[in-house]
């Protein structure tokens, strides 16, 4: 089926709009990640508002429209690293101002005279670039390690960086060899790639969030609140997967501690003392173990 690329743009620009409103929405309900939340929906919201700008460039004069375009993109690009960089604490304002900046300094250096080569070839290194990072700082996200749908986002802009980087180092060699037809194809191949970046990435960074959530709930289920020990219900299941486990392979020990007199330190010192010793005993007891 023939698609042209009007409707793929329009394809994109629907789905990076709703992608920024369940993510948007979503922060509501995460207040841990909701600073992380609000930047990756602005990001794809940024994305979007870039691919109507690149619908209207040619109406506005000289390069001016694909700079802006092109630079509108990149902010977007640039807030969804910050969001995923976010998500281990980390901050990468001063990496893409100097990106930005870098671009917006070949488009005013060459622009005039290498609008088309900037527009169809320079531009996608920035992008791959950032897209690689992006893939990096998800890796490198510490709390997040055990999570399987880590490994998706970073597959998902590692490839989107391997294709910007084709784009960038491959393209021109192609186009030099078979004409404008090698042109018009990898614009329309690059527009297929790009709907399924603004679907499959959103979706899963929304699965990611909701996959720590749950692991967070599974484990508040499972621990005191007080001491942030395993409660009753930790002790039980965790200690029947240990004697399944131990199963013709040895013996399994119990050791049990009770606190002497742990009553009167409540009458004589207060209930609020003796949460304090509590906290300290399982602090303990948790190092020596």
């Amino acid at each position: 089926m023939y698609v042209d690329l009007l409707t793929l743009y329009l394809l994109a620009i629907g789905t990076l709009l709703a992608s920024a409103g369940m993510i948007f929405w979503e922060h509501r309900t995460n207040p841990r990640r909701s600073r992380s939340l609000r930047i990756l929906a602005a990001g794809f919201a940024t994305l979007a508002t870039g691919c109507v700008m690149v619908l209207v460039r040619k109406k506005l004069p000289g390069f001016s429209g694909a700079m802006i375009s092109n630079l509108i993109m990149l902010c977007g690009y640039l807030l969804i690293l910050g969001g995923v960089a976010s998500l281990n604490g980390r901050n990468v304002r001063g990496r893409a101002a100097v990106i930005l900046i870098g671009m917006a300094s070949i488009w005013i250096i060459g622009g005039a005279r290498y609008q088309d080569a900037i527009w169809a070839y320079v531009s996608a290194f920035p992008i791959a670039l950032i897209s690689g990072m992006t893939a990096w700082e998800m890796l490198r996200c510490e709390e997040m390690k055990s999570l399987h749908s880590r490994r998706i986002v970073a597959a998902v802009t590692g490839i989107h960086s391997l294709f910007y980087v084709a784009r960038t180092v491959i393209l021109p060699w192609v186009v030099t060899a078979y004409g404008p037809v090698a042109q018009s194809m990898a614009s329309k191949i690059t527009m297929y790639e790009g709907v399924l970046f603004s679907v499959v990435l959103p979706m899963t960074l929304l699965k990611l969030i909701r996959e720590e959530m749950h692991g967070q709930l599974l484990r508040e289920s499972q621990t005191d609140y007080l001491t942030r020990l395993g409660n009753r219900r930790w002790f039980f299941e965790h200690g029947a997967r240990i004697l399944d486990g131990a199963r013709g392979h040895g013996s399994v020990a119990v050791l049990a501690f009770d606190l002497d007199q742990f009553k009167a330190i409540n009458d004589i010192h207060g209930h609020q003392t003796g949460d304090t010793v509590l906290r300290s005993f399982a602090d303990i007891a948790r190092g020596v173990l």
